[in-house]
């Protein structure tokens, strides 16, 4: 009986914690060409870490925003089937001040064996122009 409890207790220690993982959304429409990820915790506290991104706009009219910096996310939500990112930027521009929100907003889809959903996009400058972009989006985490 000793040696039974001693293996399973082996057994179970050298079983993985799962107490990190990953996620990752990529989007190449008409509007933006998107890529966005990180690291997950998934103990307390939780969130993102290590995140990268590229967001190139289409657009060139709107090059000045492809300098925001979308690898430190203001906002993170994973809970049940819900996936949600806030970016907020103000990239330095020579020309203009300007500001960029992008929202990430997914839902899990058995169908799709993903989180799927959609991406918005604010954007900002100071001389009072306003531009909105949307489309949609997949997540994969882990």
């Amino acid at each position: 009986m000793k040696t039974i409890l001693t293996s399973l207790s082996l057994v179970l220690a050298a079983s993985p914690a799962f107490a990190t993982g990953g996620y990752g959304c990529i989007v190449d429409d008409v509007n933006i060409k998107l890529e966005i990820g990180g690291g997950l915790s998934h103990g307390i506290p939780s969130g993102p870490f290590n995140n990268s991104g590229k967001l190139e706009f289409k657009d060139k009219a709107l090059a000045h925003f492809d300098l925001a910096r979308i690898d430190k996310p203001a906002q993170f939500w994973q809970e049940d089937d819900d996936l949600k990112v806030l970016v907020y930027d103000e990239p330095v521009s020579s020309t203009v001040y300007t500001s960029m929100k992008l929202i990430i907003d997914t839902k899990w889809s058995d169908a799709a064996a993903r989180h799927v959903g959609a991406y918005r996009i604010y954007l900002h400058t100071a001389n009072g122009t306003s531009q909105s972009l949307q489309g949609p989006i997949a997540c994969d985490i882990e």
